[in-house]
């Protein structure tokens, strides 16, 4: 049996998307879900992750995610609803505008 502390990290499958940080994206990716309430056979959950769209502007990005914020203010540089995505989920990444 293998202990919690035996897990083995697994890389990001792929590489960070080569977008300046302030384009306005729209992100696929794939997210966890909850497919059994209760006691059930193993044949009768659905293993499939959600698909889940974000919009929003890219604040950081690095080798293991990427971090959208879904509201910026004119005045200054704040933004707000921030939401870390990590790349391992990622399917795909639509640039809507580069402002």
């Amino acid at each position: 049996m293998t202990a919690y502390n035996d897990f083995v990290a697994i890389p990001p499958t792929i590489d960070p998307p080569p977008l300046p940080i302030t384009s306005l994206v729209l992100i696929e990716w794939d997210d966890a879900t909850q497919p059994s309430h209760g006691w059930q056979a193993p044949d009768d959950i659905d293993p499939t992750p959600a698909i889940c769209r974000s919009v929003g502007w890219i604040i950081h990005r690095d080798d293991r995610a990427i971090t959208l914020a879904t509201t910026k203010c004119s005045h200054g540089d704040e933004v707000m609803g921030a939401m870390c995505i990590p790349l391992g989920t990622v399917r795909s990444v639509k640039v809507l505008s580069s402002i």
